[in-house]
């Protein structure tokens, strides 16, 4: 029970820590999903860049 708990809190942990790093991109204007150049990434044209 302790070992699920455990395991639960460092996913939990995990992806609190990805969504902060996303938002913290987004509002230093970086490109979107990580890409190099939006012209390069899948979502291209969906960009919310400068928002």
């Amino acid at each position: 029970m302790a070992g699920t708990i455990f395991v639960s809190l460092i996913l939990l942990a995990v992806v609190c820590a990805i969504i902060v790093k996303m938002i913290r991109d987004k509002k230093k204007g970086k490109s979107c999903a990580g890409c190099p150049s939006c012209g390069m990434c899948s979502k291209h044209g969906g960009c919310e860049k400068g928002k």
